[in-house]
């Protein structure tokens, strides 16, 4: 049982550091190496699920070496066998699994075709961002197979409830993600910064963290985001009550701007819950935000041009997971 922890321990180690030098590759605009790392962490991801649901058909805590350590002599099982095995043991669902091998299609002709293929620095963007969400819903599906091993009471996840990242679970992953890049030196460069670059704004109800080449500006209404070479801009509002924001607050607010053509969606960003709603209106592409936590309302809105739809979106998404509850009453 030892040596099955020890070998899960390396392999979280390694989806750990995957994720951190993602995150980098990311902020610089580094798309092939933001495609090539979330597509290994997706097959991390995925051997976790399995693991997991193996564990709910055995009733144990057992931990199948196959699926977190690989030997140079042991025989690969490539990305494609972990998406078929995830399907057939339901960790996953048919749409996705046909996704993710759309995007492993995907994926190989940028890395082995980029030159030769007429593929495009856009369409690559926009695959990177087609990888982003996909990471979100394989990570959806897991945290589904884990609620049902703590309901089960069986498995490694059962004491072990999922918790909010603060700043303590961040400093432990990034001691995992250090083990792996095995250079105490290299680890320090790859660690990403968690007090610089803040925004406050609005009575300091909430703040932001930004990505590098971000900027803002504070206007008399709102706190202004972007870049001088982007795309679109991102502006955030705050108003507080006396009382506790609720959702029906929010869609009352929001109905001035729901159409037949805009479905509310539920999100969680940071400290914030709410929904957003899409639409595109005179050529313009808008996102709208509307989100609370306590006291605090928060009225976000990002809007590019049409053609340039999605383009900054997985940045945009990055920071406004960033955001921050300040002196909300509860």
């Amino acid at each position: 049982m030892d040596k099955d922890f020890d070998r899960l321990k390396h392999f979280m180690n390694g989806l750990t550091a995957a994720a951190q030098l993602k995150q980098r590759a990311a902020e610089n605009g580094f798309m092939v190496e933001v495609i090539i790392l979330c597509a290994s962490i997706i097959d991390g991801a995925l051997r976790i699920g399995l693991v997991l649901q193996h564990q709910i058909e055995t009733k144990s805590t057992e931990v199948p070496e196959e699926l977190v350590y690989q030997r140079d002599e042991d025989k690969v099982i490539l990305e494609r066998e972990i998406y078929r095995r995830a399907l057939n043991a339901g960790v996953i669902k048919q749409a996705l699994f046909d996704e993710l091998q759309d995007l492993f299609t995907a994926r190989n002709r940028v890395v082995h075709r980029y030159i030769i293929s007429d593929i495009t620095t856009e369409k690559v963007f926009k695959i990177a961002y087609r990888f982003e969400k996909a990471i979100e819903l394989v990570n959806d599906a897991i945290w589904i197979v884990e609620d049902r091993q703590t309901q089960l009471g069986v498995g490694m996840a059962r004491k072990t409830p999922r918790k909010a990242p603060k700043e303590d679970s961040l400093k432990e992953m990034d001691a995992m993600a250090k083990d792996k890049h095995g250079a105490e030196w290299l680890a320090r460069i790859l660690e990403k910064p968690r007090d610089t670059h803040m925004i406050r704004t609005g009575g300091q109800t909430w703040e932001i963290s930004l990505l590098a080449s971000w900027n803002s500006r504070s206007e008399s209404a709102c706190e202004t985001i972007g870049r001088s070479n982007g795309v679109g801009v991102l502006q955030i509002s705050a108003a507080r009550r006396k009382t506790p924001v609720t959702d029906a607050d929010l869609m009352n607010f929001a109905k001035g701007f729901l159409n037949t053509d805009s479905k509310a969606k539920s999100v969680t960003f940071g400290d914030f819950t709410g929904f957003e709603i899409r639409y595109d209106k005179d050529n313009a592409h808008w996102r709208q935000w509307f989100l609370r936590n306590g006291t605090i309302a928060l009225f976000v809105t990002y809007n590019s041009d049409v053609a340039n739809k999605g383009k900054e979106d997985a940045e945009v998404d990055q920071m406004l997971a960033t955001l921050v509850a300040k002196n909300s009453a509860p």
